[in-house]
């Protein structure tokens, strides 16, 4: 009872304490300020970003409503877009900016780092591990988030909502993440190859409309630990004629896939582009006589 007594007092506290904060911290993820739920977000995964009067920005485990920020709290109720962005530029106001990630995804890097005296920070959300992404193209505040338990983020994939925090208002030319030549030339020969584009951020596996060919990326989205990447897998199939109705396995590590196949693929070729690594593989569909190998080949470009 008197445990519960201590819970009550620090969370009607703890909302005394957003509430005079009202209008001067943001909450990345939410459509406004969460205090009936502030029972549920006040934990050890939320980090607290102050701005400094000089408009430096400084980390604290500590609310200061004399100054303003945003916090980062745990299970954002923003609900995931439901089309995702297909212009190639962001023209974005100062501020915070609630965007929605490109049709092709956003190599993080790639597309702010240029922008170092205009963003100061860009964030999305995994829910697997209920933490938050972050990247900033300024130095000093990329390190301070590696050194919180933020991942650190390295891109996005299509329909995700990303936050990102400009100094001014800017455009910023989105460098996406899309196959490489030696892949692409494969994609492009649509009379003689067939491709299926998987994420592990939903843990399930996409199939061709005959259910002969079927595919799931094993990714987590911080494979690499303490890293936010790019789960995506595509798998380039020639398109062959199938008759039987059994179904093959073989889940390689290099890249980390699981693959069903109808009979007729074994001892075929396929290719792979992983958009981790961002680059084209080549493999063999197992048989009897060829027996399945942990990694793929490696293809240079052409």
């Amino acid at each position: 009872m008197h445990t519960t007594k201590l819970l009550i007092v620090f969370l009607l506290s703890s909302l005394s304490l957003f509430a005079q904060c009202d209008g001067k911290f943001s909450f990345l993820g939410f459509d406004k300020p969460p205090f009936n739920s502030i029972d549920q977000n006040v934990t050890h995964n939320s980090v607290i970003w102050h701005q400094e009067n000089n408009g430096s920005w400084s980390l604290s485990n500590d609310l200061d409503c004399t100054k303003s920020g945003y916090m980062l709290l745990s299970a954002p109720t923003t609900p995931l877009p439901t089309t995702p962005y297909k212009d190639e530029i962001y023209t974005l106001k100062k501020g915070w900016n609630a965007l929605v990630s490109h049709k092709d995804g956003i190599d993080v890097v790639k597309t702010f780092s240029p922008y170092a005296k205009s963003i100061a920070f860009v964030y999305t959300y995994d829910p697997l591990s209920q933490l938050w992404a972050g990247y900033s193209p300024q130095k000093e505040l990329m390190q301070k988030i590696l050194s919180t338990h933020l991942l650190g983020l390295k891109s996005v994939e299509p329909q995700q909502n990303i936050y990102v925090y400009a100094k001014q208002e800017v455009q910023i030319n989105i460098e996406s993440i899309r196959p490489n030549e030696t892949c692409q030339k494969l994609v492009a020969d649509t009379q003689k190859y067939a491709f299926l584009v998987d994420s592990g951020l939903d843990a399930k596996e996409v199939s061709n409309k005959e259910n002969t060919m079927s595919l799931r990326s094993r990714y987590n989205a911080h494979f690499i630990r303490g890293i936010y990447d790019d789960t995506r897998v595509m798998l380039i199939y020639p398109k062959l004629k199938i008759k039987s109705k059994k179904r093959m396995n073989y889940g390689p590590v290099v890249p980390k896939v699981a693959l069903r196949f109808a009979k007729e693929y074994e001892g075929v070729d396929f290719y792979m582009f992983d958009y981790k690594d961002q680059e084209c593989y080549q493999g063999l569909f197992p048989s009897m006589k060829k027996p399945p190998v942990p990694a793929l080949k490696k293809l240079s470009e052409k």
